[in-house]
């Protein structure tokens, strides 16, 4: 039986794709460190999806991950800014939370060669800084909940 359908039979189907992510990881690394490929290669990683890099970075000890953004994401981007350059991804951690595994982490997406408005050409820079745990959750961390509920019966009122 393949590990898709062991995941698709699996209660917790989240859990069940972290096991399997973290399998490809443990493996991927073993291949990097016994071929003798340089750390600097990581760089050159392509992810087609943000939630991927994320991830990547969420499960490491190092809370990084970097690459570039390639696919339908990277021609969507490239449509909108005119340029056809490399779309460099960057994840870093900026706080750990108490809650295990939660981190903020800060995606910082950068193009070179984008249409200004003034018809030059100018660096695209964007940072989006979000709080995440391993099941793709916000830490409950600094939540008030009473706060929550509170809105969540104002919703159901409506």
């Amino acid at each position: 039986m393949s590990a898709a359908i062991r995941c698709q039979r699996h209660s917790n189907l989240e859990r069940c794709n972290l096991k399997k992510i973290n399998l490809l990881y443990s493996v991927a690394f073993a291949l990097n460190f016994f071929s003798g490929i340089t750390p600097s290669l990581a760089q050159d990683r392509e992810y087609t999806e943000f939630r991927t890099i994320l991830m990547q970075a969420l499960l490491s000890e190092e809370g990084t991950a970097s690459g570039r953004l390639v696919g339908q994401m990277a021609e969507g981007v490239m449509n909108k800014t005119g340029s056809s350059d490399p779309i460099a991804l960057e994840v870093t951690t900026l706080h750990r939370f108490k809650q295990p595994g939660c981190k903020r982490l800060n995606l910082r997406m950068t193009q070179n060669n984008v249409l200004a408005k003034d018809g030059g050409k100018t660096e695209l820079v964007v940072n989006y800084g979000l709080n995440l745990c391993p099941d793709g959750s916000p830490p409950s961390e600094g939540m008030d909940l009473s706060n929550v509920g509170k809105y969540l019966r104002g919703l159901e009122r409506e």
